[in-house]
């Protein structure tokens, strides 16, 4: 009997401490954004390992710099980040690459990408979820829109996908692919696909504005206002996707 109480009671202490790390990590989650938003944009004081440039950088929640961890340049000399592993950029604030590769669970979870060039690419369960991307650039590569693919059982779970100044299109492919998304495309165009017959692609109160909204199949759109709604041309009126249907202007 006094065996079992003595485990009690150390596990009660375990499971006391383990709940104290996770509230402190919570915490600090949550303040992390504007710290980091704030080190990127020079108004906050920086560690002595970490200098801010224009050019392609992946930043620490704290502050470190760590480009050289995740940056390759491509054949034809493009910045490419590659987020590979579980929670590999997890909270990292990734600013002015040409591309972000995310692959595997929650790779990206809660990453800030801010001002990327020419695309995004989730590949994976849960690999952009909770991502946060802002495009403020005044120009496209090449004259083509900015492209974001969401591939993968959630994909881009509540991530939020806005394109200020240029267009963008995104594909969400897969069971709630989009699940919870804000998807702000400007005059560019989505995709909503190869959901399940359970779980459509596009679902779970997703709200798009774009030029274009295309529910390619079945189970590709949410039907139902508070499930999947999109607003055409920056428009302030919201209407009801519909699965095997496209809606503005798609030529």
């Amino acid at each position: 009997m006094n065996r079992q109480l003595i485990l009690l009671c150390l596990a009660a202490l375990l499971s006391t401490t383990a709940l104290g790390r996770r509230l402190a990590a919570d915490s600090d989650a949550a303040d992390s954004w504007p710290q980091r938003r704030a080190l990127l944009e020079g108004d906050e004081e920086l560690d002595s390992e970490t200098t801010i440039t224009a050019d392609c950088q992946v930043v620490n929640a704290d502050g470190t710099d760590v480009t050289k961890d995740f940056v390759t340049e491509t054949a034809d000399g493009k910045t490419r980040v590659d987020c590979v592993g579980p929670k590999a950029c997890f909270q990292k604030v990734i600013n002015n690459c040409d591309i972000v590769h995310c692959e595997d669970l929650e790779a990206c979870e809660e990453a800030h990408l801010i001002d990327i060039q020419e695309r995004l690419e989730c590949e994976g369960r849960h690999s952009c979820h909770r991502t946060e991307m802002e495009l403020t650039q005044e120009t496209t590569v090449n004259g083509k829109p900015f492209s974001v693919s969401c591939n993968g059982s959630a994909a881009c779970n509540v991530a939020q996908l806005v394109a200020l100044t240029i267009p963008m299109d995104v594909i969400c492919s897969g069971p709630k692919s989009c699940r919870k998304a804000r998807i702000d495309a400007n005059d560019g165009r989505v995709e909503c696909k190869d959901g399940g017959t359970r779980y459509e692609s596009c679902r779970g109160s997703v709200a798009i504005k774009a030029k274009c909204l295309v529910c390619n199949g079945d189970n590709s759109c949410g039907e139902h206002i508070n499930v999947c709604k999109y607003s055409l041309n920056n428009g302030e009126k919201w209407e009801i996707c519909h699965s095997n249907d496209s809606f503005g202007d798609c030529d």
